[in-house]
């Protein structure tokens, strides 16, 4: 979102203590200040953590499954429709692995803080 300047009131020129006229030092000749949101908030320690190891057991699974699928394709023959089903068949399992992950450790830490919410009072 963009702000009139308040110095130059837009016109993104001010005069100086002689009477020239010079460019705004406090929207440098644009007109309007540019008000920035954080655009990635800060996650909490805990929220990171969570993260993390979301991404390393979505990771495990898929690994661990392609590494099924590669030991029994030296003792079953598949067709190509086969394959593309068992490629995209890990990352799934790997995904909903790791959504239930995240679903379990959220959980957990809403348990948490019920549960030191109500020892206060």
């Amino acid at each position: 979102m963009n702000y009139l300047c308040e110095d130059c009131r837009g016109s993104g020129y001010v005069t100086d203590l002689d009477g020239h006229l010079d460019i705004c030092e406090k929207c440098w000749g644009l007109g309007y200040l540019v008000a920035r949101e954080d655009p990635r908030p800060k996650l909490e320690g805990m929220e990171k953590q969570i993260r993390r190891n979301s991404l390393y057991v979505m990771l495990a699974i898929t690994v661990s499954t392609w590494g099924v699928i590669v030991l029994f394709s030296m003792y079953i023959t598949f067709n190509i429709y086969d394959y593309f089903v068992l490629l995209m068949g890990p990352y799934y399992l790997g995904l909903l692995g790791s959504s239930l992950y995240v679903r379990h450790k959220n959980k957990q830490r809403g348990k948490a803080g019920e549960a030191s919410n109500s020892h206060g009072h």
